[in-house]
């Protein structure tokens, strides 16, 4: 039997849609304030919890916790997490207070474009179907990805700013080419590292040791195209 929609029906669609969108935003913040307000709103608006609590299905099963109001705030509130997963939800990496996230068995992150924690991917990231994190622009803390299993990790194209530290140690890659800004240490120490970008700012100290593009060049070549406010290791 063919179902007829009213114009009436279909403007309470369209307008509990963009109610659901907005109590969405304020959950997105992990506020506990905001949170509250939107199932507030939810209850005012006699939307079922359920329907809200499922677009987190995921992130409840990462954190391993029940889905519930409180148990959003207690997500929220997380600083670390290790995940043995293949994927992971968009939305773990705009968690505010979310600082260290540790993977293994991880197989795509695409999704990934900035972080503003610490990204430690440590020893797993031969699991990695690509070997590269294509789409990763911008880390407000550091990155982590050193002696990488397999060396599977050979490339980071858009990778443009590190806010702390970047530790690339021991990793099968070969160039950075966007990478402009790192804001302390740069360790690409036993890496098959050939070429740096004119023009990147390194914080702190930077890390050459066994690498192919210590074999081709000195600290004087470096700084001319560098600009490099600590040590340089060859």
């Amino acid at each position: 039997m063919k179902v007829i929609i009213t114009e009436e029906q279909l403007r309470l669609i369209i307008e509990n849609e963009e109610y659901i969108n907005s109590i969405k935003e304020l959950i997105n913040t992990f506020d506990p304030n905001n949170i509250d307000m939107a199932f507030q709103i939810m209850k005012g608006m006699k939307i079922k919890q359920s329907v809200i609590l499922d677009e987190y299905k995921e992130l409840f099963e990462i954190f391993k916790l029940k889905p519930s109001k409180l148990n959003l705030i207690k997500m929220g509130s997380r600083t670390n997490t290790y995940l043995y997963r293949e994927s992971v939800p968009d939305i773990l990496f705009k968690m505010p207070n979310l600082e260290i996230i540790r993977f293994g068995r991880i197989k795509n992150l695409d999704n990934l474009h900035s972080f503003k924690g610490v990204l430690l991917q440590i020893i797993n990231t031969s699991d990695l179907d690509s070997g590269t994190i294509p789409n990763l622009v911008e880390v407000g803390g550091g990155l982590k990805l050193n002696h990488t299993n397999d060396y599977r990790i050979k490339s980071l194209p858009m990778l443009s700013e590190v806010g702390k530290f970047l530790d690339l140690s021991g990793v099968n890659i070969k160039s950075l080419p966007m990478l402009k800004y790192v804001g302390t240490n740069l360790d690409l120490s036993y890496s098959s590292i050939e070429s740096l970008p004119n023009g990147l700012y390194v914080g702190g100290d930077l890390f050459l040791y066994s690498t192919p593009l210590s074999k081709a060049t000195t600290e004087e070549e470096l700084r001319s195209k560098i600009n490099v406010k600590g040590d340089i290791y060859l």
